[in-house]
């Protein structure tokens, strides 16, 4: 009857400890839950920001390519001129 006694006091520690591991479990689950919805919220928050830069950096290119370093205005001036006088000149041989 004392084997019988010690069995069952055995099991219901057991089933204390399991009892307490559940609860800790739930409590990191709940915390893991809260975690990931904060990182979700930054990940949103990384990718506007990302999209935003990627425009910025579209935009300075485009910038670039419109006034490049070192160019002044009248160097500009004539690099389209000749542009157009080409353009003209192949407009001319399509059109023969």
């Amino acid at each position: 009857m004392n084997n019988l006694q010690e069995r069952l006091e055995r099991i219901c520690r057991q089933l204390e400890g399991l009892l307490v591991e559940r609860e800790r479990l739930q409590q990191e689950i709940t915390r893991l839950r809260s975690r990931l919805v904060e990182m979700e919220s930054a990940y949103e928050l990384l990718q506007k920001e990302n999209e935003s830069l990627q425009e910025t950096n579209k935009m300075l290119k485009l910038a670039k390519v419109l006034k490049p370093e070192g160019s002044d205005r009248k160097e500009i001036k004539l690099k389209i001129n000749e542009l157009v006088r080409e353009i003209d000149r192949c407009i001319d041989i399509l059109s023969t």
